[in-house]
């Protein structure tokens, strides 16, 4: 009776003295947003879309993905979705609505361990009056807070033009633009030019004529 007594104190004392984190299982709540997006001809989501690649328009459409990523070992709940946009773009999906500070708020009942949830907009730029008139950077927002306070947030960077200053934009399809830059091939031919008038100069001066 002594011996059964004994053991049972020793196995009290390993549980208590024990780190939390062992007695919880390994418990790991983790979760992520992600945000991409793409022009409608594009067949890549992306993180960011560079002003070398394309430049939207007014009126111009192009596709928004949130991602929200249950890294964890737990299922979360309730987790509150909030998604704000610049002021130069409005939503075109109908059974999506942004407040008066162009925010999407919405909650996700649950998300199981290691499954993921996708929600995709699609949204427009406004009229030319709402768009800066130079090429511009934009930024979406995401936040993300689960029942039990688990977090995170990301960004989104798309360009826009008002189409004043001839640079050359989307169109509604978000078709997409060749990078800026200097081309190998004009860059070549511009040399090989040159090395050519020169030679022909130092034979001119040579003979006279």
């Amino acid at each position: 009776m002594i011996n059964k007594n004994l053991k049972f104190l020793i196995a009290l004392v390993t549980f208590l003295v024990l780190p939390s984190s062992v007695r919880a299982d390994d418990e790991v709540r983790k979760m992520e947003v992600d945000i991409k997006a793409k022009g409608f001809s594009q067949q890549i989501w992306q993180d960011n879309l560079d002003s070398s690649q394309i430049i939207f328009g007014p009126k111009d459409q192009f596709q928004i993905q949130f991602i929200i990523k249950n890294l964890g070992n737990r299922t979360q709940t309730q987790i509150e979705v909030k998604e704000i946009l610049p002021r130069t773009l409005s939503v075109v999906d109908s059974q999506i609505k942004a407040n008066q500070i162009n925010q999407i708020s919405f909650k996700i009942p649950q998300i199981a361990a290691n499954e993921n949830y996708v929600q995709t907009i699609t949204v427009a730029v406004k009229g030319k009056d709402s768009i800066n008139p130079n090429i511009t950077k934009n930024e979406v927002h995401a936040a993300i807070k689960s029942e039990i306070g688990t977090a995170s947030e990301d960004n989104l960077a798309f360009y826009t033009n008002n189409g004043t200053q001839k640079v050359k934009s989307a169109t509604i399809s978000a078709q997409v633009l060749p990078k800026t830059g200097s081309s190998a091939l004009i860059l070549g031919t511009l040399m090989a030019t040159a090395v050519l008038a020169a030679g022909y100069g130092l034979r001119k001066y040579s003979r006279g004529y």
